[in-house]
């Protein structure tokens, strides 16, 4: 078993200038995610072994523009934000049955929460792309103890969803996840 608790700070990341005379990126930004990390893996019994985890992230942006506009006055409208493609919550779960001495099941899951991107405006809302669940099996057999053969099942739902999200004032594109998939393997050992 596994527990973490934590906070992540980070100044100096890259924001825009909002300066039209001044093109480059600032070194600027600064954010606060404060999280807890849960895990476990071990066997029950002879036959069973499982890996799980489960993230909690809370996140905020603290400072989204130049140092200089602050001081000119202008309003950081992202600040207290959350921190854009952090979800929330995240978790994994992945067990396996030991069915005979030569054959083994495995089944799991992922979770990914829902996540924001950056507001184009202080008046805009913040969208959230949806969660998802992706789901995955294995199978595999040992016909002796030199030749094994295995089959990976990824997506067995076939879940529509996006791994990562880019939103601009002007433009934006969205990465889709893998579509189901499977993969056989044979495995020789000398």
């Amino acid at each position: 078993m596994t527990a973490a608790a934590f906070r992540n700070e980070r100044t100096n990341f890259r924001v825009d200038s909002g300066d039209p005379t001044i093109p480059e990126q600032q070194l600027d930004g600064s954010s606060r995610v404060d999280g807890v990390a849960l895990g476990a893996t071990g066997a029950i019994g002879t036959k069973w072994s499982l890996f799980a985890n489960y993230t909690y992230l809370d996140s905020e942006l603290l400072q989204n523009i130049d140092d200089v506009l602050i001081g000119a006055g202008q309003v950081d409208f992202r600040a207290g934000d959350p921190l854009p493609f952090t979800p929330e919550h995240s978790a994994s779960l992945w067990a396996t049955y030991r069915a005979s001495e030569a054959l083994t099941v495995g089944f799991g899951t992922t979770y990914q929460g829902e996540y924001t991107f950056n507001r184009a405006n202080a008046t805009a809302d913040l969208y959230y792309t949806p969660d998802y669940w992706v789901y995955r099996a294995m199978l595999g057999y040992a016909i002796n103890d030199n030749l094994a053969l295995q089959i990976n099942v990824d997506n067995l739902t076939d879940e529509q969803y996006f791994e990562r999200v880019r939103s601009n004032p002007t433009n934006g594109w969205a990465t889709p996840g893998a579509a189901r998939s499977a993969v056989v393997s044979v495995t020789w050992r000398l």
